[in-house]
């Protein structure tokens, strides 16, 4: 068996050689500088990570933005093509209708004769005055209202005269000019509305205003 000091003395040297190192002060510093680097890099990871999750959910909620957006104006579209279709058919409607009144009508029938002078003098009349009533002329020449429109349509479908009833149940002369005018701006305009075509009418035709009538003393 050895010796008993040197058992004793193994084992000191074993428990000497276990002991930790004591850290100097350059050691502690070190130690310090490489946990506040792992702790700058760690939040500056997580920094980045939340900026790119922010990132992220704004781009989601921008794609969802735009989607809604899309699906928005499709509809709008959709809900504006039929809106200007429905439109297009009644103003169509419209513009048929009040192109009737100054296209050529049937001819008048039973109309009271004239003669030539009288119907020169009718002709003239009514170019002279531009806007007449119906009454007028039926006082003028000893004429019935209906014989004085049935004249209107036969002057008209012969091509004497051209011209327009207004709601008021005036005709309105319209000379060549004015009518070539008409064609001029529709073929311009191409499609138009109704009341552009009205608008232009009124521009491109002259009526003139009515005087009040002078007082007798």
């Amino acid at each position: 068996a050895p010796p008993a000091g040197a058992e004793g003395g193994a084992a000191d040297g074993g428990a000497a050689a276990l002991e930790p190192r004591e850290m100097n002060a350059r050691d502690v510093r070190r130690a310090e500088r490489k946990r506040e680097k792992r702790e700058a890099k760690e939040a500056r990871a997580a920094a980045i990570q939340a900026h790119e999750d922010r990132k992220s959910e704004q781009r989601k909620a921008e794609e969802e933005r735009l989607a809604r957006r899309a699906d928005e104006l499709e509809e709008r579209f959709f809900e504006e093509e039929e809106r200007r279709a429905i439109a297009a058919k009644e103003e169509e409607a419209r513009y048929r209708q009040w192109k009737g009144k100054i296209s050529v009508q049937g001819k008048g029938e039973g109309a009271t004769a004239l003669g030539p002078e009288g119907v020169a003098a009718f002709i003239d009349f009514v170019k002279r005055n531009k806007s007449v009533r119906v009454e007028e002329l039926s006082s003028e020449f000893g004429m019935t209202n209906k014989d004085v429109i049935a004249r209107l349509e036969t002057l008209e479908a012969s091509g004497q005269l051209s011209g327009v009833f207004d709601d008021r149940g005036r005709f309105i002369y319209v000379t060549e000019a004015e009518l070539d005018a008409i064609v001029e701006f529709v073929h311009a305009k191409g499609r138009v509305a109704v009341s552009q075509l009205v608008g232009a009418c009124n521009r491109i035709i002259a009526v003139p205003i009515a005087e009040p009538a002078a007082s007798t003393a």
